[in-house]
């Protein structure tokens, strides 16, 4: 039967910021990658899907080099140089997840060669775009499906999300978990978690946000030591 994960009757708005470049990546709605000049307020650039069956289902730009990530409904993920304008050809395409893309990432703390992916599944895979044949790692966090994935910009880590009502941390360096996380933060004693459905790291700073289908967003910050 067919995977649920891949069905896109729903289509969805998915979008990246690039903040150096002042440049905003659209898609998710239409095939196309919309590409637009904040400043101007105009589009500049149409980029066609290269998985033309599917819509992208993220987007992520890295922030330091001229590269973006898009994952697609599919499993794949696509990397694209920004320097191939007008053609905008992907760089390389990484095949192995067997469900939508939740989200991949370029970190800048991977000095730009490593694309962090999860999938609906509950996979994250590792991989380096200099051996692009196969993933690096692949690690299974969650049994029952994944709903949200976020990585870090500047520390090696990414923290994941699903309807098993736990955010879990993990370094990607090593594949360890560093936390789990059931509660919700500063509320009352006791009181967990729902259905994760979003997850967002600050940019630099050691803090994750996470919201929930319970409609509470809670703040996490790393403990002192």
């Amino acid at each position: 039967s067919d995977d649920p994960s891949r069905s896109f009757s729903n289509r969805a708005l998915v979008f990246d910021w690039n903040n150096t470049e002042k440049c905003l990546l659209t898609s998710g709605i239409t095939s196309i990658i919309r590409m637009w000049d904040i400043e101007k307020g105009l589009s500049v650039q149409d980029i066609n899907s290269p998985v033309e069956k599917f819509p992208a289902t993220s987007l992520s730009h890295h922030q330091e080099q001229p590269l973006f990530v898009s994952g697609y409904g599919d499993g794949s993920i696509r990397l694209f140089d920004v320097r191939t304008a007008p053609t905008y050809s992907p760089a390389m395409s990484l095949n192995e997840h067997k469900a939508r893309i939740i989200n991949a990432k370029i970190p800048c703390g991977g000095n730009g060669s490593l694309v962090i992916s999860g999938a609906a599944s509950g996979v994250v895979k590792i991989w380096d775009i200099r051996k692009p044949s196969s993933s690096l790692r692949s690690i299974r966090m969650h049994s029952h499906g994944m709903t949200t994935f976020d990585v870090h910009d500047q520390v090696p880590l990414f923290a994941t999300g699903g309807p098993s009502q736990v955010v879990k941390i993990m370094s990607y360096l090593n594949g360890n978990e560093l936390s789990a996380i059931r509660y919700h933060n500063n509320l009352i004693i006791g009181q967990r978690i729902g259905p994760l459905s979003c997850l967002a790291f600050h940019p630099h700073r050691l803090v994750l946000a996470a919201g929930a289908t319970d409609s509470i967003i809670s703040m996490y910050k790393s403990a002192a030591r």
